[in-house]
């Protein structure tokens, strides 16, 4: 009689992962309405352009952690546990990882808008008001980096609990210390940012290197699960600990340059992306046609 592999598991990740295969299909959707708005444009800017390679990395992304999470939906063999945790803790990571290139792609977005809008009239006002919309969004895009690095550990954590019932303090310790350490991180570097008006060299490189770094992330992931998922259940009655090292830092440890990255990378709105802006007309402004200019008195014609 075949028992459960993983008894000190309170949680079934073979449950949990139709929901989240719909979930990231969903995700997936919204990022490829993105891209055809985009590619209906004839004449694409050079943010409009940037943000379609973003949005491509995180369609790419977001797809294949939704076919990962469809594999889950097959490991339903109790014997299989730690095959099927092995493989949610990288779908989760694609999962998260795409949801923070998509909101990052959102930020392009908006940064390309007020490219292609001319400035506003309102005097000082506009000025204030893309100051806090680029507050907003970066604390959106910091928020959900926060989120989804606090679930990834404790998917992880989950998954240790799977393979002892009592994980070490230092392990503990370390998942509970990985989201304020990945969020120091990110504001240090993102404070080193040069002052630039637009946006800097190093923000557009930070973007290049996210967009192919989650796009190598996500092959990577997809070909471990599937050599994962490949392995016969037998051998998962009693597998070895590398599998557990090897798939907690695939899940923690590799993503984070990609975070990193892309929260850099985020374009300031408040100089609103100025260097792809059109420049103004070098013209002297002069009286308007049919309106006579006074003239001093005293003065000769």
């Amino acid at each position: 009689m075949v028992t459960n592999q993983c008894p000190t598991a309170d949680w079934s990740p073979v449950a949990s992962a139709e929901s989240n295969t719909q979930l990231a299909a969903v995700l997936a959707g919204f990022v490829f309405a993105g891209l055809v708005m985009l590619l209906s444009e004839r004449r694409p800017g050079p943010t409009r352009v940037r943000t379609i390679g973003l949005f491509c990395a995180a369609f790419i992304v977001l797809g294949l952690a939704s076919y990962l999470f469809g594999l889950v939906t097959g490991d339903t063999d109790p014997a299989a546990c730690k095959r099927a945790w092995t493989e949610t803790v990288v779908a989760s990571g694609l999962l998260g990882l795409g949801a923070v290139a998509m909101v990052s792609g959102i930020a392009w977005l908006l940064a390309a808008y007020l490219v292609a809008t001319p400035e506003g009239g309102d005097g000082g006002t506009s000025g204030l008001a893309l100051d806090r919309l680029g507050q907003v969004v970066a604390v959106i895009l910091y928020g959900v980096i926060a989120v989804v690095a606090t679930l990834m550990a404790v998917t992880v954590y989950g998954y240790v609990r799977a393979w002892y019932a009592t994980p070490s303090g230092w392990i503990t310790g370390s998942l509970i210390a990985y989201t304020p350490v990945l969020l120091v991180v990110l504001i240090t570097w993102r404070r080193l940012r040069p002052p630039r008006d637009g946006e800097s060299e190093r923000s557009i490189d930070a973007m290049f290197v996210g967009t192919l770094t989650a796009v190598g992330y996500a092959v990577v992931g997809s070909v471990f699960t599937g050599v994962v998922a490949s392995t016969h259940i037998s051998y998962w009655e009693k597998p070895s600990a590398g599998w557990l090292v090897v798939t907690a830092l695939l899940a923690l440890l590799v993503p984070a340059p990609t975070l990193v990255s892309l929260a850099y990378a985020v374009p300031s709105l408040t100089r609103g992306s100025q260097r792809d802006r059109p420049p103004a007309s070098s013209e002297p402004a002069g009286p308007a046609a049919g309106v006579s200019t006074p003239t001093a008195p005293g003065t000769d014609d």
